[in-house]
């Protein structure tokens, strides 16, 4: 909502939808309404119904309702079936899912609307009749929407660039905020950046009636899902039963009126969603990879393979070092927020690559948390069943051995540099056994920066995850934390930023809701089986790829980091931490980063998450001064 005046308000919202032109290429609108003081603007990729019938913002055929939409509702031909059979069915005016989901709320109102929908969606809906302003994010948050109340305005957007025009807008660095990214290297929902901004949960919308009136509300829960009754069904009837479950959900994200291909990397999520894709095919999908000349970071012969088994028109991109590092520089502008997962590299180069080939492109995101998939579980498992091996007397004393030991010993000159390692390896352990329960356990575990105090001038409150159900075993809560947290404000962000970033739209079957509520019926012991995660996954995959396509060692989606911060990206490192402004200087402790610098430097030490999130956060922080 914006008090802007009338000849005012059409430009400024002219130019914050401008800023978006790289998530919608195809078409740009806006909708003013000056005597509520509301704006719409919309960029469009256009996906479904290419023709001005899908056109942005879109006003209901009887002038009640207005909807800017991002993102997809794959159902929307079966919502339309449902729609038709109502007592009053809308008379439509193409084909657009945009028209369907503007007709369906008005027709079955906002709740049932979105329990009906199967999609991945970000969406402002206006009603004049009641004057009600309703922002919605999907299910496991697919796509990103900020929103913020500042000096008497209501800001909302996919991304925080589209705020930057508006006068009103006066950002200011959030604390809290700050001191979790440190920790976690991304933001959790619901902090943002930024004071007086939020970033909608994932299965909630807002209704705003007025300044003072804002209602958030959940339609999906993930503490509901997770606590499902396990489904009491044979090994080879839940392979059945997720085989055409999975079936449907590619089939479905496959609906397109452009081309559509799939990332592939090898590794089983990809390879089951390409499998998929390419059964009862007649003719070959487009799958894409990339390699680094890196031998232990390419990926690209494993994808190959599994392209050749599957006749796939399979297209490689091998990124010399040189060409992937020169990048470094320019991601920060690509993410609103500071977000420090390295993989964001080679997903934008990939994006990049896929983009000149196809508009839509099937991710395998989302496997890891469903079905037990990530090292760190069976890893924090061990460590924590270790700690609780200990005398509760004996704990809280090794713990401070550790750190005192390690700390005395990491700066002397007189160590060993082959010794250095353990010691930093002595104080991770260290501030794992000082965690009381298993969710501070867990937090430290996957923290870039464990103790951002020593590098925070002014640190917060240490951040806390959202409470767990308490039904959840150690396995289950690891899963249930990443689902709500990791996976959309990390993995699904950086997904969302680097396709749309090449204007392409990624899609996400293993993230179909009927997907996620079922992983969680299926017994733990079908997902971590004979020693194998993913082991129910894997048993799917085995319809379509041999075993020796399937068993490789998982590999992550990574770049030699640590090498290159020696090496290549030395001097934009050092440039960032020596040539910042005052602001930096008032929140960043400069001895401790350059003293974590040059041991990281000297090769005794990898400090390269710590370094990597530092670093990223002034990149960040100097790209949205400009």
């Amino acid at each position: 909502w914006s008090s802007v005046q009338h000849h005012d308000g059409a430009a400024v919202l002219q130019a914050m939808t401008a800023t978006l032109t790289h998530r919608g290429p195809d078409s740009d609108g806006q909708w003013l309404d000056d005597n509520v003081g509301l704006g719409l603007g919309h960029r469009r990729l256009a996906v479904i119904d290419l023709s001005a019938a899908g056109y942005q913002p879109m006003r209901s055929a009887d002038g009640r309702y207005v909807i800017s939409f991002n993102g997809e509702i794959y159902n929307h031909l079966e919502l339309r079936q449902m729609l038709n059979g109502a007592e009053q069915a809308p008379q439509w005016r193409g084909q657009s899912d945009t028209e369907t989901l503007l007709a369906a709320i008005a027709c079955w109102g906002l709740q049932t609307t979105l329990e009906r929908v199967n999609g991945m969606f970000a969406f402002a809906f206006w009603s004049e009749t009641t004057q009600t302003l309703t922002l919605a994010r999907d299910r496991v948050g697919i796509k990103p929407l900020y929103w913020g109340l500042r000096d008497g305005q209501l800001f909302f957007g996919s991304q925080l660039k589209s705020f930057k025009p508006h006068p009103k807008w006066h950002p200011e660095i959030d604390d809290q905020a700050l001191q979790a990214y440190f920790q976690l290297g991304y933001i959790p929902a619901p902090l943002c950046i930024f004071k007086h901004t939020q970033k909608l949960q994932a299965g909630h919308y807002l209704t705003i009636q007025s300044h003072q009136n804002i209602q958030s509300c959940h339609y999906w829960k993930a503490s509901d899902i997770a606590q499902q009754v396990i489904l009491t069904q044979s090994s080879t009837e839940h392979e059945e039963s997720l085989d055409n479950l999975l079936t449907d959900a590619v089939n479905l994200r496959m609906i397109a009126d452009v081309p559509v291909g799939a990332f592939l990397s090898g590794g089983v999520d990809s390879s089951i969603v390409a499998a998929l894709m390419q059964k009862n095919r007649s003719t070959p999908i487009s799958t894409f990879s990339i390699g680094f000349d890196v031998p232990q970071y390419n990926e690209a012969p494993h994808a190959k393979a599994v392209a050749s088994h599957l006749n796939t028109d399979h297209h490689e991109l091998i990124i010399k070092s040189k060409d992937a590092y020169g990048l470094v520089p320019t991601l920060s502008e690509h993410y609103d927020e500071p977000f420090a997962d390295p993989s964001q590299l080679p997903t934008f180069l990939v994006s990049k690559m896929t983009q000149k080939q196809v508009t839509v492109a099937l991710s395998g995101d989302g496997g890891d948390e469903l079905f037990a998939g990530y090292t760190r579980y069976t890893l924090g498992n061990k460590i924590w069943q270790a700690k609780n091996c200990l005398p509760n007397w004996l704990v809280k004393p090794v713990a401070a051995a550790l750190t005192k030991q390690g700390q005395k010993l990491s700066s002397s000159n007189r160590v060993p540099a082959s010794i250095k390692p353990f010691l930093q390896k002595g104080l991770r352990l260290s501030q794992l056994l000082n965690t009381e329960d298993f969710p501070e356990f867990y937090l430290q575990l996957v923290s870039a920066w464990p103790d951002p105090q020593s590098i925070l001038k002014h640190p917060h409150a240490p951040y806390r995850w959202p409470e767990h159900p308490s039904s959840l075993d150690t396995t289950q809560t690891m899963q249930w934390l990443d689902l709500i947290t990791y996976l959309p404000e990390d993995i699904l962000t950086k997904v969302d930023r680097a396709s749309m970033a090449t204007g392409l739209e990624a899609r996400v079957p293993l993230l179909d809701h009927r997907v996620v509520a079922y992983a969680w019926q299926v017994p733990q012991s079908l997902k971590q089986c004979k020693g194998e995660s993913k082991w129910l996954l894997k048993q799917v995959l085995k319809r379509y790829l041999p075993d020796n396509l399937i068993g490789r060692p998982k590999m992550g989606f990574g770049i030699p980091l640590a090498e290159w911060l020696r090496g290549p990206l030395k001097d934009w490192g050092y440039d960032l931490l020596t040539n910042h402004n005052s602001e930096i200087s008032a929140i960043i402790k400069h001895q401790e980063a350059l003293k974590l610098w040059e041991q990281h430097l000297s090769g005794h030490f990898q400090h390269h998450r710590q370094l990597w999130t530092l670093l990223i956060f002034i990149a960040w922080h100097r790209d949205w001064q400009k």
